[in-house]
């Protein structure tokens, strides 16, 4: 008996856990929650009977969690990166005794929250410019990121400066360390910077986060280079190499020099390009130092004399340059040394300064002329006393400071550009002996201007009398000429780039310009127009009859006056015109202006040249002062205004005159007069000279015209005797045969 009431103690010991367990439980006993979450998120649901009080142990992984009513929840936020494993235990008491235990353990997932870091923002290293091709410059370990995510990162390299990469790459996606791609040149690249970027995704995924980190390769100059003789011109090919020409000297004979010999382009010197090491260089004659006439410093490299020569011969000298470290690297060149008859006088220029002009556009290899003689081309000369004539066959010439112009062998300043530009150029020129090598040098001035007819500053010249006309001529970059008469025509003349005339007539063809007592009136139209206006004391009118061709024989009529107490006589010069003439006078020293006695016609493609000229009898004019004697062109075939002042005395008057004469601009000729003092009268007989030349026959024309016109009469008696003959044969037969029988 109680042996079975210790089995049923000890079988009921054995089942009050199973039954506490059973009112004490939990849903998930191993739940996973995601990192980062915000406290009170369920972990897990319990299961409790009634009277069982449930709580966590009091472990460090617990802090965490809590129990609300029958929920495990967070109390904090879970950082996969600091722990990702929590077991908690949970105890089940009733009353004050503990009846069941319960372990959880929560899992925390991974979230990819963090970045890749560098171990540092910035990287700076130095490279030789001599590495070779595939060395690694910045090794992985150094340049490496980590991720508390523990994610794989992957690198790209990317370069700030354009042409970084094509001279570095990292060694893999995932291998950051960075190697040389191809031979560097500190010349051309003395720096380089790139951009390593880090990523914790593969390229092109999404939810990727990057790193980056700046590393900047400061390329440092090595010994690559052999010295190079100055001057020198760099190779193509290779910027390692520079080539020296040589160098050329002259000695007298028989003469021994203490000084360094002067060498031209310059004294023999060579450089150590690697110019941030700057290598000692040292100097040697190789070959050609016949009989040990020259020596040359070890250091310095300057050229001197052991000896005198008393022979007219040529030395050639083969000078070497090493690098005092490294034999290897030399460079070598040449000295020519002429033995020549001592130069007593230098050469020189015979101005210290020219001065010459040129225009834009010209082509290349265009004439420089001289500033104050357009017609001649600019020249410069280099004399040389040791020659009876001064002029040395040896002598170049050269433009030292500009590439616009170049000067021949025989002094002659062209144009080496198309100037497209005004502007003034000063430029130094050198004459060199080659036989001596000595030289002079000189100053040229040269004005690039524009052609004529493009620009002029603008002349206005107007003269008023009286309550009547004006005139006004103005010109600017083209020509235009205004006349206007209050109750006559308004003749306007404009050119562009060149003259166009339009005449326009009012209430009859009257262009007047009036002064002092007395005025004359002609206005003529046509195919060339002509308004002359002169004054005296009385009225003189040129008129034609209405309907009339012209006045005049086709030809250039010009009217002239002074001051004196008869009309004016018309006078006529040789130049072939079709003209319309109208006049009209009105009362002594006042403006006139009326309806033409014939009808004005005006071609609609006519384009007539236009003459104003106004005379003003001696005495002072309306406005109280005299007037200067004025000229103004308007050419008829196109050109620029060009105002010329007259003396009184050039008028032919004893009073001053005005004048405002067209004549066409143009370059001046030998024959032209260089004074711009021109009286009217010389000026318009050359030009009517010059007109007639177009239409007369010179003698030999006339000869040779004659010569055939003799040979065709010639021709025409021969023909006609034959006819006869033909004709009357048998008469003339007769008459023969009649006279041989008597």
């Amino acid at each position: 008996m109680a042996v079975s009431h210790r089995l049923s103690a000890y079988v009921l010991f054995l089942l009050l856990p199973l039954v506490h367990s059973q009112g004490c439980s939990v849903n998930n006993a191993k739940p996973v929650v995601r990192e980062n979450n915000s406290a009170g998120l369920v972990v897990t649901n319990i299961t409790k009977a009634a009277g069982i009080t449930v709580t966590i142990s009091p472990t460090a992984d617990g802090n965490c969690f809590s129990i609300r009513d029958t929920e495990l929840i967070l109390s904090c936020s879970l950082d996969y990166e600091k722990q990702g494993i929590y077991i908690l235990t949970l105890l089940c008491t009733e009353g004050n005794v503990q009846v069941y235990s319960l372990e959880v353990i929560v899992t925390v997932s991974n979230l990819n929250d963090n970045s890749p870091v560098f171990k540092q923002p910035n990287f700076t290293v130095n490279v030789p410019e001599d590495t070779r091709v595939n060395a690694i410059v910045l090794s992985s370990d150094r340049v490496s990121a980590t991720d508390l995510d523990q994610d794989t990162i992957y690198y790209e390299l990317r370069g700030t400066t354009p042409e970084a990469t094509e001279f570095f790459n990292i060694q893999g996606v995932n291998n950051p360390g960075i190697y040389l791609l191809k031979a560097l040149d500190y010349d051309k690249n003395k720096s380089m910077q790139l951009v390593l970027l880090a990523r914790d995704r593969a390229p092109g995924s999404a939810d990727t986060n990057t790193a980056n980190a700046t590393i900047t390769i400061n390329i440092q100059q090595a010994d690559t280079k052999p010295p190079w003789f100055l001057p020198c011109k760099p190779v193509a090919m290779s910027s390692k190499v520079c080539l020296n020409t040589g160098y050329i000297g002259r000695i007298n004979i028989s003469e021994q020099t203490m000084e360094p010999l002067n060498l031209k382009p310059g004294p023999l010197y060579a450089i150590d390009p690697d110019y941030t090491l700057n290598e000692k260089i040292v100097y040697s004659i190789i070959e050609g130092n016949t009989d040990d006439v020259f020596l040359l410093n070890y250091d310095t490299g300057n050229l001197t004399m052991n000896k005198a020569v008393n022979t007219p011969e040529t030395f050639i000298l083969h000078v070497m340059a090493t690098q005092a470290n490294s034999i290897e690297k030399y460079a070598l060149t040449t000295v020519e040394i002429k033995v020549i008859n001592r130069s007593i006088h230098a050469p020189y220029f015979e101005h210290v300064n020219y001065t010459g002009t040129v225009s834009t556009g010209l082509i290349r290899n265009s004439l420089v002329m001289e500033a104050g003689a357009p017609s001649t081309p600019l020249k410069i000369f280099a004399a040389d006393d040791d020659f009876p004539n001064k002029i040395n066959p040896h002598i170049t010439y050269s433009i030292q400071n500009s590439s616009d112009f170049t000067v021949t062998q025989d002094g002659l300043v062209l144009t080496n550009s198309v100037l497209s530009s005004a502007m003034k150029i000063t430029m130094l020129a050198t004459a060199i002996d080659l036989a001596s090598l000595q030289e002079a040098s000189t100053i040229i001035t040269i004005e690039v201007i524009p052609p004529k007819g493009t620009t002029l500053p603008t002349t206005t010249i107007t003269v008023t009398a009286g309550t009547g006309s004006t005139t006004t001529t103005t010109a600017r970059t083209g020509l235009t000429t205004t006349t206007t008469a209050r109750t006559g025509p308004t003749t306007t003349t404009t050119a562009g780039t060149g003259p166009t005339t339009t005449t326009t007539a009012g209430t009859g063809p009257t262009i007047t310009i009036i002064a002092g007592t007395g005025h004359t009136t002609t206005s003529t139209a046509g195919t060339r127009l002509t308004a002359t206006t002169a004054a005296g004391t009385g009225p003189s009118t040129i008129s034609k009859p209405p309907g009339s061709s012209s006045v005049f024989p086709p030809k250039l009529t010009t009217t002239t006056s002074g001051a004196g107490s008869g009309p004016t006589q018309p006078t006529t010069s040789s130049v072939s015109k079709t003209v319309n003439t109208a006049s009209i006078s009105g009362p002594t020293g006042k403006p006139t202006s009326g309806t033409a006695s014939g009808p004005v016609t005006h071609p609609a493609t006519t384009k007539p040249s236009i003459t104003h000229s106004t005379k003003i009898p001696t005495g002072p004019s309306e406005s109280g002062t005299t007037d200067p004697t004025l000229s103004g062109t308007s050419p008829p075939g196109g050109g620029v205004v060009q105002p010329t002042a007259l003396t009184p005395s050039q008028t032919g008057g004893s009073g001053p005159h005005s004048t405002l004469t067209a004549v066409a601009s143009g370059p001046p000729r030998p024959s032209d007069p260089m004074t711009p003092q021109t009286s009217f009268t010389k000026s318009h007989q050359t030009d009517v000279n010059k007109k007639m030349s177009d239409y007369k026959y010179t003698a030999q024309d006339m000869g040779i015209l004659g010569g055939t016109l003799a040979a065709l009469l010639i021709l025409a008696l021969f023909f006609l005797g034959f006819i006869f003959y033909k004709v009357h044969r048998n008469s003339v037969t007769t008459i023969s045969k009649r006279k041989v029988y008597k």
